[in-house]
């Protein structure tokens, strides 16, 4: 039976030779590829790429401002119920899935369907460091299984989950978009799944820094913005009880010190130390 998949990809200012083989690389697995770039207009290049200009399932659609990943996935989602797509895997600019990633995650919720479960998303395992493979998840001997919440890159979803859950909430802008969306899913009795054996490349910040403890850990660092986000929506999840009070505490607790670390170590501390402060008084302070 032919399942109709699409991908949505969200575009910021992208290398288009990487965008032309990434759409190279999943198109065989999808019947559409959205491309919703939220360049600003007088950053939009003039010459869309040839290579992507000529396939018909490839849709270029450019806001001309960065209105936020939420309302470009709501836009993105859409204009697939008007072609009648069955599952949307979403994907960042800087993702690389790995050989039958789509296949395989649509197969795996499709057994899980069959099987009783209210799949609301599916997503594989995040590829960080090739050198720092996790090795449980290699020696598992499960498929999958339920986990607390995803990345939004690589996490497939059927439609008719979105539409019973409801749409990704736009004024969270950009991080922490699909937490919201994935706890709000499980308390409408819906679940959550990670395939075991199915990797994704994934750079989860502009940065990394390496810490050796009694292993290598590899802590992604990003820009000074995104620290405003992430602290002020999870503050904004926990006033709004969208996620469990442990789980949020202990997610705004890491962010806090991971951007302290910024501070620190990284050469633009005043523009870090602003974004903390502005964060926890957007957070607290003003409107939900």
């Amino acid at each position: 039976m032919f399942i109709k998949t699409a991908v949505v990809l969200v575009l910021y200012h992208p290398d288009w030779n990487q965008i032309v083989r990434l759409v190279s690389d999943i198109q065989r697995s999808v019947h559409t590829i959205l491309l919703m770039d939220n360049t600003e207009s007088e950053n939009i290049p003039e010459n869309y790429p040839p290579a992507l200009s000529t396939l018909t399932d490839v849709r270029y659609i450019p806001f001309g401002a960065n209105v936020g990943i939420a309302a470009a996935q709501n836009r993105a989602v859409d204009e697939l119920r008007k072609i009648k797509t069955e599952f949307v895997l979403f994907l960042d600019q800087d993702s690389q899935p790995s050989p039958q990633m789509i296949d395989r995650l649509v197969e795996y919720s499709c057994d899980l369907a069959r099987a009783g479960h209210r799949v609301a998303a599916i997503g594989p395992r995040i590829d960080r460091d090739p050198t720092e493979t996790d090795r449980r998840a290699l020696d598992s001997k499960l498929v999958y299984s339920q986990v607390e919440t995803l990345i939004a890159s690589g996490m497939l979803v059927k439609l008719d989950a979105i539409d019973a859950i409801g749409r990704f909430d736009d004024l969270l802008f950009i991080d922490h978009v699909e937490t919201d969306w994935l706890f709000r899913a499980k308390k409408q009795g819906y679940q959550v799944f990670q395939a075991h054996h199915i990797w994704m490349k994934h750079a989860l910040g502009e940065h990394t820094l390496s810490v050796q403890l009694h292993r290598r850990f590899q802590i992604a660092l990003h820009r000074p913005d995104r620290y405003f986000y992430q602290i002020r929506n999870l503050i904004w999840l926990l006033r709004r009880r969208t996620i469990s009070l442990p789980w949020g505490l202990g997610r705004l607790s890491k962010t806090v010190m991971i951007a302290l670390l910024c501070v620190i170590t990284q050469t633009d501390k005043p523009a870090y130390l602003q974004s903390i402060k502005k964060g926890l008084h957007a957070g607290f302070v003003k409107g939900i």
